[in-house]
C-alpha cells in the first residue's frame, strides 16, 4: 500500500456496484415516483367546474393542496363544519365577486378575500354548514348584480369517522373535538 491511498481508493471504486452518477439518477427517479404517488393519491382530478361552466372551485387542503393539482370541491361537507373553498380562476371572471347561499339553513358562505397564487387571483370563501341537505354557493358580479356561476354543495350528517390507510400514521395523534 502506498501512503497516498491510491490502491485503497481503487479497491473502493471497484467495490461500488454503480457509479456515483447512477446513484444520483436512481434517487431522482425515486423522488419523482414518490411525487407521482402523492399526486395520484391527493389530487382527485382537479378543480370542480361550476354549473354555468365559468368558475373553477377547489377545496383548501392546506399548504401543499394545489402543489400538483387542485383538489375538486365536489365531495360533501360534514354537517356543523367549516371548509375554505377557492375560486381559482377569479381573475378570468369579473373584477369583483359577492357570494351567497341558496339555502342558509344548510350552509352559509362568506367572502374572505383574495389570494395571489402563481400570478393568478383566487377568491377565498368560507363555507359553514349547519345541517344536512343541499344548497348552492352562488357567485355574483358585484357591479352588475348578475350571477357569474354556482357550485352545488351537499352536506351530510356524520355518523361514523373512519381513518383510511392514507392517514394511518396519524391514527394515534388524531384529535376530534365536538
Amino acid at each position: 500500500m502506498s501512503g497516498s491511498g491510491g490502491p485503497v481508493r481503487s479497491l473502493l471504486r471497484a467495490a461500488q456496484p454503480y457509479p456515483r452518477r447512477t446513484l444520483v439518477n436512481v434517487n431522482a427517479r425515486r423522488a419523482l415516483a414518490a411525487l407521482a404517488v402523492v399526486a395520484a393519491a391527493g389530487c382527485g382530478g382537479g378543480p370542480t367546474r361550476g354549473e354555468l361552466g365559468k368558475a373553477l372551485f377547489s377545496y383548501d387542503q392546506g399548504l401543499f393542496g394545489c402543489l400538483i393539482g387542485c383538489p375538486p370541491a365536489s365531495e360533501p361537507m360534514a354537517a356543523n363544519s367549516r371548509v375554505i373553498i377557492h375560486v381559482i380562476n377569479a381573475d378570468e371572471l369579473v373584477p369583483s365577486l359577492t357570494v351567497s347561499s341558496a339555502d342558509a339553513s344548510i350552509a352559509t358562505f362568506t367572502h374572505l378575500g383574495t389570494s395571489e397564487v402563481s400570478g393568478k387571483t383566487w377568491v377565498d370563501v368560507s363555507a359553514v354548514s349547519m345541517a344536512a341537505g343541499d344548497t348552492k354557493l352562488s357567485l355574483t358580479d358585484s357591479a352588475g348584480g348578475g350571477e357569474v356561476d354556482r357550485l352545488p354543495v351537499r352536506v351530510h350528517d356524520v355518523k361514523k369517522i373512519e381513518i383510511n390507510d392514507r392517514a394511518s400514521k396519524f391514527r394515534d395523534a388524531l384529535t376530534i373535538m365536538a
